[in-house]
């Protein structure tokens, strides 16, 4: 499994709630529909634990969502990005409207699944 995974950042004039919402019921309406070939499609969204102690080593991550665009390989990967729907005008004004281009990262990962049996 090939995966495009996304550091979000939304426009700082937009509140995280109308950011989650515009994902939620538009855009991830397009993204999913755009993309031939997408096996899987996953939004994470922060959750608020300022309150608590550090539950892990390193820095907070500072983005407002990470996205995960799973594919059966990298060809697959290439050929939905290079699909007409993905690189339409409709698809692209929409990921403008919602985040900063600009300040977000992306990686193209190979998922292996570590096994939980002892």
């Amino acid at each position: 499994m090939i995966k495009h995974i996304s550091l979000i950042n939304r426009h700082q004039n937009e509140s995280v709630a109308d950011f989650r919402a515009y994902w939620l019921n538009v855009h991830s309406q397009l993204v999913k529909g755009a993309l031939p070939g997408l096996r899987k499609y996953v939004a994470n969204f922060p959750v608020d634990v300022s309150d608590s102690e550090p539950l892990a080593s390193g820095r907070h991550l500072s983005c407002d969502a990470i996205v995960e665009l799973h594919f059966d390989s990298l060809d697959a990967l290439k050929a939905a990005i290079r699909s007409p729907d993905w690189q339409s005008e409709k698809r692209k004004a929409s990921s403008a409207r919602l985040m900063e281009l600009s300040l977000n990262q992306y990686m193209i990962a190979e998922e292996v699944s570590i096994s939980l049996d002892a």
